[in-house]
């Protein structure tokens, strides 16, 4: 479950991201709300993963190279 939950917030932070520059790129302001939607869906996504991660593994995921980049990408979403 923890790997599903992570792919939904990956597949939600680049759907983020094409909107965003779709926004950007055809000067649409009227997509941002949906970029807001989709990030901040993907980032509860990510945060629920993490938390699992955590209790499956009984420690913080901070120790390996990939936990650690996923905690930076977490924390710059949430920014």
């Amino acid at each position: 479950m923890n790997a599903v939950l992570f792919d939904v917030a990956l597949t939600a932070y680049l759907l983020a991201a094409v909107a965003a520059a779709a926004s950007l790129a055809g000067r649409r302001e009227g997509l941002m709300p949906f970029v807001d939607l989709v990030a901040g869906a993907g980032w509860v996504c990510h945060t629920v993963s993490l938390a699992m991660r955590w209790v499956e593994t009984g420690r913080p995921p901070i120790l390996s190279l990939a936990e650690a980049v996923s905690i930076m990408i977490w924390s710059l979403v949430a920014w």
